[in-house]
């Protein structure tokens, strides 16, 4: 286990804890370091830094920006760390990114009405503490329609996951513009679990990344945990990784990115070093 956790989501976008919540279970794992790296949204933070104060915790501000280019089939998360999240580049992108968020959950919603599921956005809101998410359509779904799911993987599985009848592709920023935003904010950019991505095309987004201007890359990801994958396989991947990076010019990064139990992801089950983490930060301080 590593007590230096840099992905990690709370219910502001679409985890399970509040981050007070989030923040007391990383005190009680003893983790010393922690990014609260919310999908397209830092409403979060505050709260998690006002938690930590006085505490033996150090929280990172951060997001983790949906991206989607063309040329490539698959959806591409950059993570921006050591961020000014009451920046102005950082409070105008909270707006667009929650524009965004509601037009995909109503045409989602839409979508699953003409394939009978009387399911309404006032509903999925109530599900909602924070942003709404997929996992708020989904609990939605196994409440009305417990006969036919009993778990969101199921609901993501069988309807809202990517190329299921229901599923809708939000508008995202490209790498580029995401890169751009997080160095505007003064944070420091990583690619997210690049083995997710298609395999064909991985070597080319991290290029594209790279040539983007990214930084970093997440080389320590439970792909064992949250894709499934052997634990041999997720270490040969992770180590994989490494070697792109050395040879991209790119640092490393690394975290569980939790959510919540039911996605198996545990918190410090991946992560970073202190000797790997301080050339995170020493990059960020080039950044302002």
């Amino acid at each position: 286990m590593k007590n230096i956790d840099l992905h990690l989501h709370t219910n502001a976008s679409d985890g399970e804890l509040t981050p007070k919540e989030l923040v007391a279970l990383a005190i009680e794992k003893k983790m010393e370091i922690i990014a609260i790296t919310d999908h397209d949204e830092i409403n979060g933070i505050d709260e998690a830094l006002k938690y930590a104060g006085g505490k033996d915790i150090t929280i990172i501000p951060g997001i983790e920006i949906s991206c989607f280019e063309k040329d490539f089939s698959s959806e591409i998360d950059v993570i921006g760390i050591f961020i000014d999240h009451k920046c102005e580049t950082m409070k105008k992108l909270s707006k667009l990114f929650k524009k965004f968020r509601v037009e995909e959950k109503n045409e989602m919603i839409t979508k699953l009405n003409s394939l009978g599921y009387v399911i309404t956005f006032e509903e999925v809101l109530q599900k909602a503490d924070g942003s709404i998410g997929r996992p708020h359509i989904a609990k939605v779904l196994i409440e009305k329609y417990h006969e036919k799911f009993t778990t969101i993987n199921q609901v993501f599985d069988t309807l809202i996951g990517r190329g299921k009848p229901a599923f809708v592709q939000r508008k995202k920023l490209l790498i580029k513009e995401a890169i751009d935003a997080i160095k505007s904010a003064g944070g420091v950019s990583i690619l997210a679990h690049p083995a997710r991505y298609i395999k064909k095309e991985m070597l080319q987004i991290i290029t594209r990344f790279a040539d983007s201007g990214g930084i970093a890359i997440e080389t320590d990801y439970p792909y064992d945990k949250i894709m499934k994958f052997t634990n041999s396989i997720n270490i040969s991947i992770n180590i994989k990784l490494r070697k792109i990076a050395k040879e991209k010019n790119l640092l490393i990064s690394g975290g569980s990115d939790f959510h919540d139990k039911e996605r198996g992801s545990v918190m410090g089950v991946a992560g970073l070093e202190k000797e790997e983490f301080a050339l995170l930060k020493a990059a960020a301080e080039l950044q302002k």
